[in-house]
């Protein structure tokens, strides 16, 4: 197994960030923009920014927009306290994945190679595809302030394998500890009920902000008095509504629901153009002229001189049912009048329908905006 090593040599107390280590007598420091950074090992200098709220779920930083997948493939971070159950998720993830799905993966620990042996060992990917890097005394600092120690074996990953997703796996931390967009596309934090059923309501940005939330190991809450009742409504209540999943993930229970949750946002992340335009089309035009459009196979749309199939029954159809699509396109330098030629081909009972129709904009979006669904 491949691993980054990250060495520390003095003690860290997250309590205090103006302490001394042995090579730089004055750690911390004010920066340029004013914010205060420190450093454990003299490179790899961030700072901690203030946080006054645990966040809201509705408001958290989306996926970047301008993500260039072929330099780095979709990436799927997985985060939360010590114990709580991401290396065993990192595994479960691995053997439903691995057999249709190009994998590699990357683990935190602090001081040790721990979780990728532990990954090597029980065979979740061929060892090459495993990195495992030593953060030091801030695992958070490696996910959030500073992504380097992460985005180079990720990267090298990449460029190896053109994986289809990679997996990520931080360093046990505290519920305040969230990926950076910068890293990850789609955010896991998994939290477990051996806490107490206090532990979703106590917030931080792991908890509220995460796209999907995680309650491990529900087999133990009556042996410590956990009310799964009391944690579901906390859940919702602290991510307003966001998705979260009760599991058992040693023993396989909720693992496909999370799986599904990762495709979702891997599929819609990873589209192409034409099929984002399709997104947009399938949600303005489809299905507010065509409210029984489950009915139908698929929907076929042409863009550009590029052809694309959806099909009604997958997760991409369904995300465009159900939400907003997310479904902006942005376009470069929307400036200039184009024709927009909107096609679409649906089957249904009775056969299969055109509908044809030619607008004028600057942007597709523009264009998609102009289409009369009444």
């Amino acid at each position: 197994m491949a691993s980054q090593d990250h060495h520390h040599h003095h003690d860290h107390n997250h309590h205090d960030h103006h302490h001394q280590d042995h090579t730089n007598p004055t750690n911390s420091w004010v920066g340029v923009d004013g914010k205060v950074y420190h450093s454990h090992d003299g490179l790899a200098a961030h700072s901690h920014e203030p946080i006054y709220s645990p966040g809201y779920f509705s408001r958290r930083a989306p996926p970047l927009i301008n993500r260039d997948f072929n330099e780095r493939d979709f990436t799927v971070g997985i985060g939360g306290p010590v114990g709580t159950g991401k290396t065993a998720l990192m595994l479960a993830l691995c053997r439903y994945l691995r057999d249709k799905y190009s994998l590699a993966a990357v683990t935190n620990d602090i001081f040790t190679k721990e979780d990728g042996e532990f990954l090597v060992k029980n065979g979740a990917l061929p060892e090459e595809r495993i990195r495992a890097v030593e953060t030091g005394g801030c695992p958070h600092a490696a996910i959030r302030e500073d992504i380097s120690i992460n985005l180079g074996p990720l990267e090298e990953l990449s460029n190896l394998y053109k994986a289809d997703i990679l997996l990520c796996e931080s360093g046990g931390d505290n519920l305040a500890a969230n990926f950076s967009r910068e890293l990850a596309d789609y955010i896991i934090y998994i939290i477990d009920v051996s806490g107490g059923d206090k532990i979703p309501r106590k917030g931080g940005p792991g908890i509220t902000q995460a796209d999907l939330l995680v309650i491990n190991k529900t087999d133990l809450a009556p042996a410590v008095g956990a009310d799964l009742a009391v944690m579901e409504r906390d859940a919702l209540r602290m991510r307003d509504g966001g998705p979260f999943v009760f599991a058992q993930v040693k023993h396989g229970v909720g693992v496909g629901e999370i799986v599904t949750h990762v495709l979702q946002a891997w599929e819609v992340a990873t589209l192409n153009f034409s099929a984002k335009a399709a997104l947009i089309l399938l949600y303005f035009i489809f299905h507010k002229t065509h409210p029984d459009a489950l009915r139908y196979k698929s929907v076929e749309f042409s863009y550009n001189c590029e052809s694309l199939s959806v099909n009604c029954n997958s997760p991409v159809f369904e995300l465009a049912k159900t939400e907003e699509v997310g479904c902006k396109i942005f376009e470069q330098n929307p400036t200039k009048i184009k024709n927009y030629g909107i096609w679409l081909q649906y089957q249904s009972r009775t056969g299969y329908h055109n509908m044809y129709k030619e607008y004028r904009d600057i942007t597709l979006n523009g264009a998609v905006e102009q289409i009369d669904v009444h």
